[in-house]
């Protein structure tokens, strides 16, 4: 089942992914997923509080995506060190 940012992640990794192939003739779905994770990770860790209603955002929408998926419970997300050092990734052109 999609979650909240189901919409956000396919229309950003379809975009990019059509400008990218028509760019080199090849296709860029990894990507394009690692780039909607790395953007959504960012912005999740910026404030340093994960809230439950945010990672299970994360599993639903990212995380089934990205190769190998990531299956965990909300809990083992929170412990692992998936978004550890994520908020930087916006603090820089």
């Amino acid at each position: 089942m999609a979650g909240p940012l189901a919409t956000y992640v396919t229309a950003f990794c379809d975009g990019v992914e059509a400008e990218l192939t028509a760019l080199s003739g090849k296709e860029h779905r990894n990507d394009c997923v690692i780039e909607a994770d790395s953007i959504v990770s960012a912005v999740l860790a910026s404030d340093g509080r994960f809230a439950a209603s945010e990672l299970d955002a994360w599993l639903d929408d990212i995380g089934p995506a990205l190769d190998p998926p990531v299956f965990i419970s909300t809990q083992q997300l929170r412990e692992s060190d998936l978004f550890q050092g994520k908020e930087l990734w916006i603090s820089r052109p």
